[in-house]
């Protein structure tokens, strides 16, 4: 009986109408509703989604064709092969067979599917990230500007970087 009393007690010093801040329910702590909610389903949000996940989604199918193609030219399971050119391009032609032989369509045909996997995989990170911020602080941060800055950056500066890459293997093959 006194353990009982004791119970409703303790209830009724928790219940809402009561003065004391006792201990509350998890339903009665919770009177309103967040202050925003990140990842509301507004039309900016759900495009952002969609070509962030399609950028993730192309990375994994070039990576999955990577293996496929590597499994197929391997042979024997166990070889190992030392390969100086990559094998497995996107693209086959070789640049005397490319109409406008200039250097961008040259390195863009120069390319693995490894390559375009790692590319749009951090292409599709970085988005995340800019994504992320500008639902946390605003379009005005100095945060979501940055990482605006570094998601148009990425292209420009990978680009250079494959130049040089296609500059230096076709250096070493081409006596």
């Amino acid at each position: 009986m006194r353990i009982s009393r004791l119970l409703q007690q303790q209830s009724n010093s928790n219940s809402p109408n009561s003065g004391d801040a006792g201990p509350k329910t998890p339903s009665q702590k919770i009177r309103s509703a967040p202050k925003y909610v990140q990842n509301s389903p507004t039309k900016a949000n759900v495009v952002a989604n969609v070509i962030i996940n399609s950028l993730f989604a192309l990375g994994l199918y070039c990576l999955y064709r990577d293996y496929t193609i590597t499994k197929e030219k391997s042979g024997s399971a166990g070889t190992v092969r030392i390969i100086d050119t990559p094998s497995n391009k996107v693209s086959d032609k070789k640049p005397s067979e490319i109409q406008q032989a200039g250097s961008f369509s040259q390195v863009i045909h120069s390319l693995t599917y490894r390559d375009l996997s790692a590319l749009s995989v951090t292409m599709g990170f970085l988005g995340y990230i800019t994504d992320v911020a500008r639902q946390s602080f605003g379009k005005k941060s100095l945060i979501y500007r940055t990482s605006v800055f570094s998601l148009f950056l990425f292209p420009t500066s990978s680009y250079l970087l494959y130049k040089s890459r296609y500059d230096k293997t076709h250096k070493l093959f081409d006596y």
